[in-house]
């Protein structure tokens, strides 16, 4: 059943719609939406429990906990966006299955099949819209929940060399957080569709 072979659309077109990003882009999305996004948002949960027993010990106990209800916020977000984005997840040979009737070679099955295409395509859009909602959710819990524990590190009262240095471990992972995000965005990580036509990326073909 999962040799079926869809009508032809013209030369060099495809039936399918063709993923424009990497084949385990909604494997990375389902694990970061269903398993880190809980478990950071969690920490965060865990902290602002914490800024709530602790205020006194704390230079900015408001904006620590803000911070950390935004973070919690948006990574329980990302979870929702992940949720939806992998029910939109499916491959050509699962749509076919579902349909038997495709294996009768006798059966006039244009439209189904048309209606199929326009199914699958519909899926693919869809899983890509509530990605990319996902992302931004995701990037923006993180870079909320760096920026908390930012805060969280100044301290009332006098502060030791190694508080510094926590500090400025927190303020370097906050400001690489947001240059990652931007780099998402820019030709600091090259897209697949550019790999690919990079020489070093060809597939060897033995003389």
């Amino acid at each position: 059943m999962n040799d079926l072979l869809p009508p032809s659309v013209g030369k060099g077109v495809s039936f399918w719609r063709l993923p424009d990003v990497a084949y385990s882009y909604p494997a990375a999305i389902d694990a970061a939406g269903t398993i880190a996004a809980p478990l950071l948002a969690g920490f965060a949960i865990t902290l602002a429990a914490l800024v709530i027993t602790s205020p006194g010990d704390l230079l900015l106990p408001d904006l620590t906990l803000t911070l950390l209800v935004s973070s919690a916020v948006a990574l329980l977000a990302a979870l929702q966006c992940a949720f939806w984005a992998r029910q939109y997840v499916v491959t050509p040979s699962q749509i076919t299955e579902w349909w038997p009737q495709l294996q009768d070679p006798s059966a006039d099955n244009k439209a189904l099949w048309d209606q199929l295409r326009q199914e699958q395509w519909a899926h693919h859009g869809l899983m890509k819209l509530w990605s990319r909602r996902m992302d931004v959710t995701y990037n923006a819990g993180i870079v909320l929940l760096l920026a908390a524990l930012l805060v969280l590190l100044i301290p009332r009262s006098s502060i030791t060399i190694l508080r510094v240095v926590a500090i400025v471990v927190a303020a370097a992972a906050t400001v690489g957080e947001l240059f990652w995000i931007f780099g998402q965005s820019t030709r600091l990580f090259p897209k697949l569709r550019d790999a690919v036509k990079k020489p070093e990326n060809q597939p060897y073909v033995p003389k």
